[in-house]
């Protein structure tokens, strides 16, 4: 029954086996890419197991046990270091596991310190106003003048 609704088929089939499939299928759906290769061989076939995992995720009643769950499977399949390095419009959409939020934060957080260090090398590269431009003894204000003396 679990191999028709799901497509979990394991020579060894174990609760604890299906439920990370489980996960890892939802993953793979929410993710806006491909889903990291490490994980492929254990996503399931089918939207069954997304709508299945959508639906328990989203219960008032039952969504603490599938946070519970999660929280429990992310350390097995050693996700943070599967999302690192992922940029964060990739992971938007992942509600599966906490650590997909928090990949999201670091790589909003290290694209922040790119963009002010390359903000400050940019202000270090531009002179300040009415000082001389190129070492060239030559003031912004005088250099078209200075160009033109020789014409």
């Amino acid at each position: 029954m679990v191999g028709a609704h799901f497509g979990y088929r394991d020579d060894s089939p174990t609760l604890r086996n299906l439920l990370i499939r489980l996960l890892v299928s939802d993953l793979s759906h929410q993710l806006a890419g491909e889903a990291p290769a490490a994980l492929e061989h254990l996503r399931l076939g089918t939207a069954n197991a997304v709508v299945c995992l959508a639906q328990w995720r989203d219960s008032a009643s039952k969504g603490a046990s599938f946070n519970a769950l999660s929280a429990e499977v992310a350390p097995i399949l050693h996700l943070p270091d599967l999302l690192h390095g992922l940029e964060a419009e990739v992971l938007l959409d992942v509600m599966t596991f906490f650590d997909a939020e928090e990949a999201i934060v670091r790589g909003l957080l290290r694209r922040d310190r790119r963009c002010r260090r390359r903000r400050g090398r940019a202000r270090r590269r531009q002179p300040p106003a009415g000082r001389p431009l190129g070492g060239l003894g030559v003031g912004a204000e005088n250099s078209a003048q200075g160009t033109t003396r020789g014409l």
